[in-house]
């Protein structure tokens, strides 16, 4: 007699603190034995995939491969700074994590944090659950890396601010950078630092329009999942939405 099996997602976010570029979210899900604390259907391990703030840059590029060849469905969930400013960002968290979840096929979801999603699947906010669980550690990783490349290329379109070094966050010197060059497209404007050094109303700044993430072409929110892709899909993300002619995709785009 067969053992009944339970597909289970992982969903995790990256990106909640930066003062620029998107929060990302992925769901990654897997094929378990129904009895609590069954491994795999495959009888594999995935105890590796944890939170991917513990690892190095060059193991997380390793395990991101295993992990989209690996699972039996995952999925990758990018809202730009537009939407952040005019969500705010745990809405924002909430919608990017939601929609992962709705792009994967699943039984159940195991979600890092405290976040409540829209779903109809039963689902468990896990504190540290990147620690606790592969799959969801396995979330955090597609994430990270996904997010850390895209900031990579950013560090290329606006130069000087040390995007491909800090991602974002709001370190020393990404500080000083923007007191020295101003608010750049990417940056969340509604975010305190951010929205100290914009002009007043009335005075000219940079547009506030909705700006594309450079990688995708598709305005300030992407999608991707593997019912529609494949891992190459994921890598090619590095391409730029130029022609080849017009840009190359810098060396640095290629590592996390």
């Amino acid at each position: 007699m067969t053992e009944e099996t339970v597909l289970t997602a992982g969903i995790d976010e990256v990106g909640r603190g930066p003062l620029a570029g998107p929060v990302v979210a992925a769901a990654v899900v897997f094929e378990r034995k129904a009895t609590p604390g069954a491994p795999l259907a495959d009888g594999e391990s995935i105890e590796h995939f944890y939170d991917s703030k513990k690892l190095t840059a060059r193991r997380r590029e390793v395990l991101v491969e295993e992990i989209l060849e690996r699972a039996s469905s995952w999925s990758v969930v990018a809202l730009g700074p537009r939407t952040i400013d005019q969500l705010n960002i745990l809405r924002a968290t909430e919608a990017a994590m939601s929609r992962a979840l709705a792009l994967v096929e699943a039984d159940r979801a195991l979600v890092d944090g405290t976040i409540k999603l829209t779903t109809n699947l039963p689902f468990q906010p896990i504190i540290k659950g990147d620690l606790l669980h592969p799959e969801i550690g396995a979330a955090s990783i597609v994430a990270k890396v996904w997010r850390d490349r895209l900031m990579n290329v950013y560090e290329e379109l606006y130069p000087g601010y040390g995007f491909e070094k800090h991602k974002g966050y709001p370190t020393k010197t990404h500080r000083a950078a923007l007191e020295q060059l101003g608010v750049s497209p990417i940056h969340r404007r509604t975010f305190r630092t951010v929205a100290a050094l914009l002009p007043p109303a009335g005075e000219a700044q940079t547009s506030a329009e909705r700006i594309p993430l450079p990688l995708t072409g598709a305005g300030d929110e992407f999608c991707l999942s593997s019912q529609e892709a494949g891992p190459e899909e994921y890598h090619a993300l590095l391409a730029p939405p130029l022609a080849a002619e017009e840009y190359e995709a810098p060396e640095s785009a290629l590592r996390a």
